[in-house]
Order: structure tokens, then sequence, then C-alpha cells
């Protein structure tokens, strides 16, 4: 799991699992916090970059606002390397171009590179001063250097693509690609509902029809154990499908909670899949996080045996 904790908020702090369940720090590990400034770190995603001539490194990409830089605040997101998931070094925030309003927020950067050609994507969540964009993603030009990525494009495989959906991640597995997102759209009473989409012809292209996971449509695990006054609005963030075992897999997400703006809860857990990822079991705690507030914010799991499998 590589994410911040719940009091610092902008700081990468990497913990492991021998079982998915149980998180520790790696031993004699301390988090890192790439500059004073930086106000906000979360929704942190990860891939292992071998490009076969340079020594491979894990990639992370972050949300990022900032204090006293004005100029960028929250219009780009982070990007930082490791060789250990402990030390890191950070490069230039990402700007996304193309957007003709002035950004606000780029939010839940994603980070994916395609297994049919390499070539490496991010998807995020835009929001201006007009209005919220929803999810697009961007192609870096020069993989390496990380200066140089395509203008921001909305995804178009989605219904309704704008602010009512929030916080992307995608798979590739079973000869499918597999678009997961959080629907919050005024179709689904503005509730939070966990939905996918896949398609057997390409990252771009070929999607059908959503298919909600129903343990995390309108969830209301939060107010199951918390004795507080039920937010107006829930949503997921932190998607990450994990393989565990056979045909066990299980999608971690962070429930969230919020009224008028502030957030209420926020909680890390999972769905669980004994039959390849055709059903789902019921929400789950994960360890310790039936505190008020959970462990890690925006947190992405991931097993990282098969991050280092070569896309190709």
């Amino acid at each position: 799991m590589i994410g911040s904790e719940d009091k610092c908020d902008n700081e990468i702090l990497t913990t492991v699992s021998p079982d998915g369940d149980d998180f520790s720090s790696i031993a004699n590990s301390s988090p890192w916090k790439p500059a004073s400034d930086l106000r906000c770190m979360r929704d942190h995603s990860l891939i292992y970059y071998n490009d076969k001539v340079h020594k491979p490194y894990w990639l992370c990409a972050y949300t990022a606002e900032y204090h006293q830089r004005p100029a960028i605040k929250g219009d780009a997101f982070g990007l930082a390397k490791s060789g250990d998931l402990i030390h890191w070094t950070q490069f230039s925030p990402v700007a996304p171009s193309g957007i003709k309003e002035k950004v606000l927020h780029a939010w839940s950067p994603y980070l994916f590179q395609d297994p049919a050609d390499g070539a490496i994507y991010v998807l995020i969540t835009i929001g201006t001063t007009v209005d919220w964009k929803g999810i697009g993603y961007i192609k870096c030009t020069d993989p390496g250097t990380w200066k140089h990525w395509t203008d921001w494009t909305p995804f178009q495989h989605l219904a309704h693509n704008a602010g009512e959906y929030n916080g992307a991640a995608i798979y590739y597995l079973h000869g499918k690609y597999w678009f997961f997102y959080d629907d919050a759209s005024r179709q689904n009473g503005y509730q939070a509902a966990e939905a996918y989409i896949t398609s057997t012809t390409g990252f771009l292209s070929g999607y059908g029809q959503p298919t909600y996971i129903p343990s995390l449509n309108s969830t209301l695990s939060i107010d199951d154990h918390f004795n507080k006054k039920p937010p107006k609005q829930y949503r997921y963030e932190g998607m990450s499908l994990v393989w565990i075992s056979g045909s066990i897999w299980r999608l971690y997400v962070q429930e969230i909670g919020h009224l008028n703006g502030v957030y209420i809860n926020d909680i890390m857990g999972f769905v669980e899949s004994d039959d390849n990822i055709a059903t789902w079991g019921p929400f789950q705690f994960l360890g310790d996080s039936t505190s008020n507030v959970g462990p890690f914010t925006a947190s992405h799991v991931y097993r990282l045996d098969t991050l280092k499998q070569s896309p190709k």
C-alpha cells in the first residue's frame, strides 16, 4: 500500500502486508515529504518503469496542492521515482494542457502502461474555474524524463462524464481492459457507486455498458459504525484491483463521506471476489480502519510481483 498518513496528508509512506489484511511500515523507513510548501499529497498511483536500457524504478504519481505556489496551486500533479519505495526523487510537476478554462484541480492521477504498445498514460480528473470536466487522460511522449505530455482528452466512454465521475483506475487482465470509476451522478442520486466498463479492443475503444458492484453502491457502512449525522454525499477513491490467489481478487477502496464540503468519515476497506471478478462479496474494513479516520488517505494497494511483470 502506498499513501499518506491520515494526520499528515502531504507525505509518501509505503506499507507492506503478507496477506493483504494487516499492513505495517517498511522496516527503518520514514515518510517522504517532497516540499515544505506542499499542502496536500494524496491519490498515489504506481507503475514499475523498465525501459530495458536504464536501471528500472518505481514511478509514483500523486495529487499535489501547494500553499505558496499559486501559479500551480492544484493545477498540476506530482511525479517521483524510487528504487526501493522508501527513498524518492521528485520530477517537475505536470500541468495538463489543452483545457480552455483555468484549471484549479488536477486530481487522482492514475498511471497506466498500455500492454498493447507500452505507452504510458495518466488518467486524471480535472476541475476548472467554470466546471468539473470529469475523467480524461494524457500520454507521455518522452518516457524517462516525464516532461512532455499530450493535451488532456476527455475519456469518451462514460455516459455522462463530468464532475459526477471521479477517481478512475484501469487494468488489463483476462484479455480485457477493465476501467473502474466512482459514479456519483445525478442518475444515481448523487450517492457513490463503484462501476466498471470493459473492452476487448483497446484502452480507448470498444467499451460497453457499466457494471455496478452491489456492495459498493451507496454503501452505508460508515453510518453503520459511526453515530454521526449521515453525510450528504459518499464517494470512493483509491480503487485498487489486486489478485490474491487462484480465482480470488480484491477491490480495495477508500470510502469517504462529505457533509457541506467537509470530510466526515474516511475508511479503507475492500470487497472480495472468489470467482475471477464475476461476483463480489460485502464491504469489509481493512485492518484497524474501524476508527473515525482510516490509516491512509486515498491510498492504492498493489501486488508488487505482478507490477514488475512486463506490460507486453
